[in-house]
């Protein structure tokens, strides 16, 4: 694993970091926002970023505006087909990665947004935790199972704080009895903690795995919010966002310091946000429900 010291937060003129011949495997980068801006500055350093996506055409045309961001240095970007709304994309896309890839970090950047009805992956799961969660969560396990052999193997979980409003429903997880878009929000998040904890506890092999929250990003806020919002009131309100919120690339700094900041190295189950290391925001109460959550997941992932 390579590594970097340093201040918290580092800038990212600190391009000293040289990453050739690591590879790292990003989702949610394909958008203009912290995962797009996170593989463009593992791309300036040299290092060969795999993004999975859905959306080629997207995926491409990132890749293309991170290759010139390296003055077409670095070409080691490849899209690789990935739908986290499809379990069996999931499998596929873990399959044909090379037994031999040089893999430093996943990254689970993607998130769905919230919406007023409910919505159903292809698996038939609610798709804002089929996305989030049980997505990201066979990803995890079939890239650690896959790479667990890497020395210094790292998960970085893109999170939130958990509100205490937030619950996770055994009684009706994929929101089949009961939909409510901003609970289904909130639990997703709680499920994105729940997860870093009891994977900390059961990986092995030196692989470690962490919650990062990069702070409030003006791309994030402005998508949530403003959404519904007439175009007059958008351009008048993207003024604000950008300083009250942080941008991409001040918030890609903290998931840069979780995936390569040698400080990190062994530390696990941990929470890292403004390139500090905080325990996991959870309550007791909700943290003794995670071995509970990783078990239903396996479940519903194994059996469709």
């Amino acid at each position: 694993m390579v590594s970097y010291g340093g201040s918290r937060c580092f800038s990212r003129r600190l391009l000293s970091l040289l990453l050739k011949g690591h590879t790292f495997i990003l989702t949610g980068a394909t958008n203009a926002g912290v995962g797009k801006e996170t593989a463009r500055e593992l791309a300036i350093r040299g290092a060969t970023v795999i993004l999975g996506a859905k959306n080629l055409d997207r995926c491409h045309q990132a890749r293309h505006q991170i290759i010139t961001s390296t003055n077409f240095q670095n070409r080691e970007i490849e899209c690789v087909p990935l739908d986290l709304k499809s379990l069996s994309s999931i499998r596929k896309f873990v399959q044909n990665l090379p037994k031999d890839l040089p893999v430093d970090a996943l990254v689970n950047a993607a998130e769905t947004i919230k919406k007023d009805s409910r919505e159903e992956t292809v698996d038939g799961l609610e798709k804002q935790m089929g996305v989030s969660h049980f997505g990201h969560f066979l990803l995890t396990n079939l890239v650690v199972e896959k790479f667990n052999t890497i020395p210094g193997l790292r998960i970085v979980n893109i999170a939130f704080p958990s509100s205490k409003e937030a619950s996770i429903n055994f009684d009706d997880l994929n929101s089949e009895k009961d939909y409510n878009p901003s609970r289904v929000y909130r639990q997703a998040k709680l499920a994105t903690l729940l997860t870093t904890l009891e994977a900390s506890k059961r990986f092995g092999h030196g692989v470690t795995v962490n919650a990062v929250y990069p702070g409030q990003c003006n791309t994030e806020i402005y998508r949530h919010v403003s959404g519904n919002q007439s175009f007059i009131v958008k351009i008048l309100m993207q003024p604000l966002f950008m300083f009250l919120f942080k941008s991409p690339e001040r918030a890609a700094q903290t998931v840069l310091y979780a995936a390569l900041n040698k400080d990190l190295e062994g530390v696990t189950g941990k929470y890292v946000a403004d390139c500090m290391v905080k325990e996991l925001p959870i309550r007791e109460t909700e943290a003794a429900q995670s071995k509970r959550l990783w078990e239903v997941s396996r479940e519903i992932v194994e059996g469709v």
